[in-house]
Formats: C-alpha cells, structure tokens, sequence
C-alpha cells in the first residue's frame, strides 16, 4: 500500500475513483509530502486552489501529472472535510446560472433560469463569511474556475439583463454579485432601481454612498460610476473631485489615478479646457509619485 499510486490515465478515469493512499503516493513521488494531520489543518483556513498554488512551489510531476496537485486536494477536501463547500462547487452553480442567463438574453424561451437561480440560492447559506461577508480568499477561487470569460459575462450580466428588458433576473443576479463583492453593495442594484423607474431614489442612494466615509475608496469609486451610467454627471463630478483628494492626500495611487480617468472623460463632455489642463498637471505628478513609490509597477 506504502508503494500504492494513481496511474497515468487517471484524467479519463477520474481520481475520485484511487485511494487516498493512492493520491499520497503520488504526491510524495513527485515532491510534496502530505500528512492527514497537517492538510486538515490548512482546511481550515485555506481553499484547494491556495494548497495546490503552494504544493506547485515543489511539484515536480509533468505531462499528465502538471495539474495533478489541484485535483488530489480537491479530492482531499471532498474526502476529509465533505461539509466544506468547495469554491469549484459553487463556480459550477453560478457558471450554470450565466449560461441560463444568455440563453434568456439570446431569446430560449426554455432557458433553465428558475432552476439554477434555485440551485445556486440554496448553496448561500453555505458559502462561508468573515466578519458578515464572503471570504474575499473563497470569491478569488470561484472565479478562477470560472476563469477571464466566466468573470467577463459575470460583470456584464445585470447591464445586459437590463438592456433586455428583464428587470426581475436582473435584481436578482445584482443580489448575487453584491453577495459576492460586497463593496458593490446598494450600488449594482441601484442600476437596476433606476431601470425599473426609480431614477432618482437611486442616485440619492448612490451620492450616499459615495459620501460615506465607512465605504472603502473601490466602493466609492463604483459608486461614481454607477452615477456617470445613469447620465449624472452633475452629481459624480464634485464627489470625484473629493475622493481624488482624499485619494491623493492618503497616496492611494490607484484609486488617484482611476479618478483622474474619470474626471477626464466628464471634464471633455462638458468643453471645461481649464479643469482639463490643470487635471492633466495633477495626474502627471501622480503617475512621477506613483513610479517612485512602486518602481515599474505601472
């Protein structure tokens, strides 16, 4: 058994079908040697894809064995923690969701909207929190299952939901994607508010936000976006002008520097060349602050 490991068609077979002596095996053989003891321990704090990204630091498996790491802890996971919900798990569901989703916006009227809207609300509970909101560490890994595409349609699906005309689907992803990122919260779904006829109301709730001061500066940045959607540029102006000098004073670079981006693009809609040309000035010497304090970091 000392001797017992997976064989290399283990992709076509399915890992879940070898022992666990098995999956230790190999693991050992090709550099990373694991104890129950030890990995239970890093369960309770870690997720598959932070093992695995510290397993490859000694991997030396190629071929059909390269990505071996992610699959054995996941197995591991499923095997010595079955009540952790997995973030692969949870990336199935929503990935489920957003397909429904753009066949509904493609026009299927038999698009399985309600059924994996169901099947991901009912692993909610079960997402694990810090402090009240999801584990920032657990998010990470659900979209890098889902990967550049998956997170792509997942910014992009409550704008086009409301593009379409279905407001209902789109409150309720815009609760799903605040549930995830919370510093989105009352932002996304204030879109959806003011598609729904409530314009007003929803560009007090985002001025709001973007006042408050318990809001950390991404938050407030999404807010001002939000604002400059809902063709507010009255009201995102003069708070984008506050949080750039807030940004700038605590040498929050890039926070500093996107509200330079923004305030470019309403400073051109109004012909304002003045504002333009002393903003111009002042995003120069952030970009020269900026290169001294992280040196190629661009």
């Amino acid at each position: 058994m000392a001797n017992e490991r997976v064989e290399k068609g283990w992709q076509k077979k399915g890992i879940g079908t070898y022992s666990t002596e098995a999956i230790l095996g190999t693991l050992g053989h090709y550099g990373v040697s694991v104890s129950e003891d030890s990995l239970r321990t890093k369960m309770k704090d870690l997720y598959p894809m932070a093992i695995a990204e510290e397993w490859h630091r000694s991997w030396k498996g190629l071929g059909q064995f390269s990505l071996f790491p992610l699959a054995a802890v996941s197995e591991l996971f499923k095997r010595w923690a079955p009540d952790v919900l997995l973030p692969e798990q949870v990336a199935q569901k929503l990935g489920d969701l957003l397909m429904a989703l753009a066949q509904l916006i493609a026009g299927s009227p038999e698009a399985p909207v309600g059924t994996t809207l169901s099947a991901f609300q009912e692993l909610k509970p079960r997402i694990p929190l810090q402090e009240g909101e999801v584990k920032v560490s657990y998010v990470e890994e659900i979209f890098g299952y889902l990967g550049e595409s998956g997170m792509k349609a997942f910014e992009e699906m409550t704008g086009r939901l409301i593009h379409d005309g279905h407001l209902d689907d789109a409150q309720d992803f815009a609760e799903i994607e605040e549930f995830l990122f919370p510093n989105r919260r009352g932002i996304t779904t204030a879109l959806v508010r003011a598609a729904q006829g409530e314009k007003a109301e929803a560009i007090t709730s985002l001025v709001a936000i973007a006042e408050d001061s318990a809001r950390v500066g991404p938050s407030q940045l999404f807010a001002v976006d939000a604002l400059l959607e809902l063709k507010a540029a009255k009201e995102a102006q003069p708070l984008a002008v506050r949080l750039l000098d807030e940004a700038e004073k605590a040498e929050d670079f890039h926070l500093a520097l996107a509200l330079c981006e923004r305030l470019t693009k309403m400073f051109k809609e109004q012909g304002d060349r003045t504002s333009m040309r002393a903003l111009e000035e002042r995003f120069e010497e952030l970009v020269r602050s900026h290169q001294e304090a992280h040196p190629g970091h661009h």
